[in-house]
């Protein structure tokens, strides 16, 4: 899509991004890895992520394993990157779930910028 490209361009020439974190609807899940493969460190982010969020964390399989923006920025950096598959239902869940979805995982969205940056300052 073309919203992908221009993120993906924006990523590559504008910012020295420590980490990226997506965010999906479905699955209460944590994913932290590109096709199969793990970065130093990476599950123990995801194993704190899964405690303080209550989600699960896993590897992908099928066709979630590859091709998302996870993968390929974990591929073209050698930096963390996280999915959070929020919420759980029929999709599109409905918005009346949003504020408990939120509560859910308001402690990642402010803990992950600050952990990513402790991650890379171990790495190099």
């Amino acid at each position: 899509e073309p919203e992908t490209g221009y993120l993906c361009n924006y990523i590559r020439f504008y910012g020295d991004f420590k980490g990226a974190l997506t965010l999906h609807s479905q699955g209460e899940e944590i994913y932290y890895t590109s096709g199969g493969r793990c970065l130093d460190g990476c599950e123990r982010i995801a194993s704190y992520l899964s405690d303080i969020s209550g989600y699960t964390y896993e590897i992908p399989t099928g066709s979630a394993s590859y091709g998302g923006f996870t993968d390929w920025f974990i591929d073209e950096f050698k930096r963390p990157a996280i999915t959070l598959e929020c919420g759980k239902g029929q999709n599109p869940l409905p918005l009346a779930n949003l504020p408990l979805i939120y509560i859910r995982i308001r402690r990642v969205l402010f803990e992950l910028p600050l952990i990513f940056c402790r991650f890379r300052l171990q790495r190099d």
